[in-house]
C-alpha cells in the first residue's frame, strides 16, 4: 500500500461515519416523534450536526490529500535499501492498527491486531507486524496476567519479556539477559533504550518541507540510530505497540 491509498481508505471511513449518523439520528427522531417526545430533538441535531462538521472536515482533508499527490512522484520500495525514518499512520481500528511509510510514501510495515484469547484471568493479545517488501511476518504477543509478558517470534529469533518497571512515563521489560525502557523525555519525544544504547526514538514536528508534500506535518516519525539491525527494530516496533496501548 502506498499513502495515496491510505487516504483513500480514511477519507471513505469519515463519510461512512457521516452516512451512519445521519441514519441513526433519522431513526431515532422518528422513534422519538413516535412516543410525542419531540423536545429532545433540537438538543440532538446540535450534536449530530457537529459531529458531521468534524467528520466532513476530516473527509475533506484525506480526499484533498488523495488528489494531490501523483503516483509518478511516488517510487517504488527497493528490497535492499535501509531506511532509518517511518512515518507512523494510525487507522481507525477495534485493535490497534498502524503503517509505517518511508519517506517516498510506500508503507514499508504494517503491525495489526490478530485475535484475542482468554484462559481464566489470563488474556493474551496477538499482534501481527509485517514486512511488506520481503513479506515476512514476525508475531507479537502480550499476555495480561499478574506480571505482564510481552513475546516476539518470528523465524531468526524468539524473545520473551516481563514487565518489571511501569510508571506514568516510563515502561522496563526485561528478559533473563536484556531489557528495553520506552519513555518520556521532557520534549514529549519517546524514547527506546535497548541494553543502556538509544536505538530509536518517536517525535512529531520535525518534518522535513519536502516530506510535507506527502504527509502532514505533526505525523509521528519513528527514527533508528544508524547502527541498529533488524532485530532491535522489530523488538522496537513491538514495544512501541505497548507504549501506545497503554501509556499514551
Amino acid at each position: 500500500m502506498d499513502i495515496k491509498k491510505y487516504y483513500a481508505t480514511m477519507s471513505k471511513i469519515y463519510l461512512n461515519q457521516m452516512i451512519m449518523i445521519s441514519l441513526a439520528f433519522s431513526g431515532s427522531c422518528i422513534i422519538l416523534s413516535s412516543f410525542q417526545v419531540n423536545k429532545l430533538i433540537p438538543y440532538m441535531m446540535a450534536v449530530v450536526w457537529l459531529f458531521i462538521a468534524v467528520f466532513f472536515v476530516k473527509y475533506l482533508y484525506y480526499k484533498g490529500k488523495n488528489r494531490q499527490i501523483k503516483l509518478d512522484s511516488i517510487k517504488p520500495y527497493k528490497e535492499n535499501e535501509v531506511d532509518q525514518q517511518y512515518m507512523i499512520e494510525f487507522l481507525p481500528s477495534s485493535s490497534f492498527y498502524a503503517q509505517f511509510y518511508t519517506s517516498n510514501g510506500i508503507c514499508s510495515w504494517e503491525i495489526k491486531g490478530a485475535h484475542k484469547k482468554r484462559k481464566g484471568k489470563t488474556t493474551i493479545d496477538h499482534y501481527l507486524l509485517q514486512n511488506k517488501a520481503q513479506m515476512k511476518r514476525i508475531l507479537i504477543k502480550i499476555t495480561h496476567h499478574n506480571r505482564p509478558k510481552l513475546t516476539v517470534s518470528c523465524s531468526s529469533f524468539h524473545k520473551m519479556f516481563y514487565l518489571a518497571r511501569n510508571n506514568r512515563r516510563k515502561i522496563v521489560f526485561q528478559s533473563k539477559k536484556d531489557d528495553m525502557v520506552v519513555q518520556k523525555n521532557h520534549n514529549e519525544e519517546i524514547e527506546c533504550v535497548y541494553n543502556g544504547k538509544m536505538i530509536a526514538r518517536v517525535r512529531r514536528g520535525f518534518m522535513p518541507v519536502k516530506w510535507q508534500q506527502i504527509f502532514s506535518p505533526n505525523t509521528p516519525i519513528l527514527s533508528f540510530e544508524h547502527n541498529v539491525n533488524d532485530e532491535e527494530k522489530i523488538l522496537t516496533t513491538a514495544f512501541l505497540v505497548y507504549f501506545y496501548l497503554y501509556k499514551v
